[in-house]
């Protein structure tokens, strides 16, 4: 537990999924410790009310009664919202239904980058976003994750397994599930990488930035300039929240 004087000095940021919480506390722009909790249980409220924080800047895709409820169980909540003030410009069409976890990777992404920025989210969903180097967010693409993938095998075939398990394997399969993992593994890692040298080829100036829970699944090609970093979206959020404070 950090000591009073220095929690004086900290911003919480919490970006609410629909059925995880991951927090990040921040003591002076530093991340110093990042936790996950069920949604469902509340105890990422008590977790936060052992710090003496001065902001928190909440991101939320739940409803508005849930929000609201942790909303007043913060101390100075800030809500990103599509009005919110942030450190970049955004082109993109709907920006009502632009996911937060794109923009605050965009963000962090386009202040990290020394030209154009692309962020790859092998979550839920694959998804790349592009900010150029003059700092517009242009967009990107959202494809099927990994789990999705295999459930979709599972629920429109009608003897493919439920394969809730996976992990990396050769590019043969020598069995149903081994061949349902090739399919899905290193078809993610070459269309993750065929995107990436289609970006290449357009932008010369490129930075790369790769983050979500199984992007370290698919033994992406060494060779490829990539920057990993698992807390890049909260590291983004709270970029979010330094332009606010900043405001």
């Amino acid at each position: 537990m950090l000591d009073l004087q220095k929690q004086r000095m900290l911003s919480i940021v919490l970006d609410v999924g629909n059925t995880r919480v991951k927090v990040g506390i921040y003591n002076l722009s530093k991340l110093v410790e990042v936790k996950q909790f069920s949604l469902s249980d509340n105890d990422f409220l008590a977790f936060i009310h052992q710090f003496d924080y001065q902001f928190a800047l909440v991101s939320s895709v739940v409803d508005d009664v849930t929000t609201k409820t942790i909303l007043d169980n913060l101390k100075n909540p800030l809500l990103l919202s599509a009005e919110t003030k942030i450190p970049i410009t955004v082109e993109y069409d709907s920006l009502q239904t632009l996911g937060k976890d794109r923009l605050a990777n965009a963000i962090y992404a386009s202040q990290h980058a020394k030209g154009n920025a692309l962020v790859i989210d092998v979550g839920t969903c694959i998804k790349f976003d592009f900010v150029a180097a003059n700092g517009i967010y242009q967009g990107g693409s959202i494809a099927p994750g990994l789990k999705m993938r295999f459930v979709a095998m599972y629920e429109h075939t009608g003897k493919l397994p439920n394969i809730k398990n996976f992990k990396p394997t050769k590019l043969i399969g020598d069995s149903t599930v081994n061949s349902m993992m090739s399919g899905v593994l290193n078809g993610a890692k070459y269309e993750i990488e065929g995107m990436i040298y289609a970006f290449q080829s357009k932008y010369k100036d490129l930075t790369i930035f790769a983050t979500g829970g199984d992007v370290r699944l698919l033994n992406l090609d060494s060779s490829l300039p990539i920057i990993y970093d698992e807390h890049l979206t909260i590291n983004g959020l709270y970029q979010i929240l330094q332009c606010l404070q900043n405001d």
